[in-house]
């Protein structure tokens, strides 16, 4: 693990545009439309963004609570944005903020999260998985640049805490 002073902070509307300038140029063919909704996110009760910083954003993760769960019979969120600069992957520092988001699922009393990636996120995918995430669904997305293709993880919040 890192011990560079790195904090997490949940984003506040002031942020949207430093958010957007950092983190839409990072997340390239995956971004659908995000960094518009980052401002609104920053303000509203049933959106929470946390940001990874340091002197600037280094990562962020949102989570929502689901109108329409997956599953009926269950009370879910989803994490709707994971994503970690490259100068900070490989610190241990996504795991982190990823049990961060894991933590406001709770509090907003889901018994289950899940979380999207994009088929070609191996890494991210690993460490969902370390977590105890499984796969349980799939989507297809067409956007400007094509098809993009993700998994759906589970995780059952019951008794992660």
């Amino acid at each position: 693990m890192t011990n560079w002073p790195y904090g997490i902070r949940r984003a506040e509307a002031e942020d949207a545009g430093l958010i957007g300038a950092r983190f839409s140029a990072l997340m390239g063919a995956y971004d659908t439309g995000l960094s518009a909704l980052w401002a609104d996110w920053c303000q509203r009760d049933d959106h929470y963004l946390y940001l990874l910083e340091k002197e600037q954003p280094e990562g962020l993760v949102a989570v929502r609570r689901v109108e329409e769960a997956l599953r009926s019979d269950t009370a879910q969120a989803e994490i709707i944005a994971w994503y970690l600069g490259k100068s900070t992957r490989g610190s241990k520092l996504g795991r982190k903020l990823l049990v961060h988001g894991l933590t406001v699922a709770k509090r907003l009393e889901c018994q289950e999260v899940v979380l999207w990636l994009p088929s070609s996120a191996g890494r991210a995918y690993r460490i969902a998985v370390g977590l105890g995430f499984s796969s349980a669904y799939c989507r297809e997305t067409n956007t400007a640049e094509g098809a993009v293709k993700e998994r759906g993880l589970c995780l059952d919040l019951e008794d992660y805490f």
